[in-house]
């Protein structure tokens, strides 16, 4: 089949996918079409978008949510990340916010927080555990205070992650070779782009066991195992990726808008990078982890 042929085929799976399309609304309380987030993944076919109100998403079926064999877009109403939050609640080890697996398309998550995941002590992400997926976006998304074993925040493996204008805050890999944000497999490779990773508590920023990571626009900084090591070593000063501190307005009580000034700001050649643009004035309140806090 000639390149073409390929091409067109692809065009109308598209539109034939489009065609068929659903939205499919959520709300914390369980007053919309279906009760939990679980719930409405399961309920949905190719092209589906299921919408997830503002509000605090809690407890079982909106935890552990498993994305397998589907290609959908899971996205907040408003678009904003601080409106719309899956909270994991420190729960039993393996509970993290998304599964995703065996997807040979697109799954597109966008516009949330993920807080508080617990991956336990095997393979896994805090927040999310990717595996065996054509492509996985993460998008407008904030992971913050997410701890596993090996991918404080994100785990992948035999996947394409890629992850745009998302902002990573004091999360934490346990095992002496995990990554605070991301931690990828021998295999596949993941992109990031005008995203803040920033104070980490465990691992260094990223880590992997040969899978490529690449990152553009990016500011790695202040992650307790290091922030340009591993394999994104020599990636600072390249492609715009700079190592500031962000200047979070409140990161202790998790507002991570950003102050005037910060080198994260709009109107740098990168322009914005993270999830949240400029939200206080120029002097932020002193960074602090949440695990600090946790313990006062």
């Amino acid at each position: 089949m000639s390149g073409r042929a390929r091409a067109m085929l692809g065009v109308l799976g598209v539109v034939c996918v489009s065609a068929g399309a659903e939205t499919l609304y959520v709300r914390p309380d369980g007053t919309g079409d279906y009760p939990t987030i679980q719930a409405a993944v399961d309920a949905a076919t190719d092209g589906d978008v299921i919408v997830l109100a503002d509000g605090v998403f809690r407890g079982d079926g909106n935890r552990n949510i498993r994305v397998d064999y589907k290609n959908v877009t899971i996205t907040s109403e408003s678009g904003d990340p601080t409106r719309t939050v899956i909270d994991c609640e420190d729960a039993a080890s393996g509970h993290c916010a998304w599964m995703i697996r065996w997807n040979p398309v697109q799954v597109v998550i966008e516009g949330m927080s993920m807080i508080h995941g617990d991956g336990g002590t095997s393979w896994s992400g805090g927040a999310a555990s990717v595996s065996e997926s054509w492509r996985v976006v993460f998008r407008n998304c904030i992971f913050a205070g997410n701890r596993a074993y090996y991918g404080g925040a994100i785990a992948g493996r035999w996947c394409e992650i890629s992850i745009v204008s998302c902002t990573f805050y004091d999360n934490e890999a346990t095992a002496s070779g995990g990554g605070a944000a991301l931690a990828m497999d021998d295999l596949g490779s993941a992109e990031l782009s005008h995203c803040i990773v920033a104070f980490g508590r465990a691992g260094r920023a990223f880590e992997s066991l040969g899978a490529t990571i690449t990152l553009e626009c990016c500011d790695v900084y202040g992650n307790a195992g290091g922030d340009y090591a591993g394999p994104i070593t020599g990636q600072l000063g390249v492609n715009g990726n700079i190592s500031a501190d962000p200047l979070f307005c409140d990161p202790a009580r998790l507002d991570l808008s950003i102050a005037t000034g910060s080198p994260c700001a709009p109107g740098g050649e990168c322009g914005l990078m993270g999830a949240l643009s400029i939200g206080c004035g120029p002097t932020p309140a002193e960074a602090t982890t949440w695990g600090a806090i946790q313990g006062l």
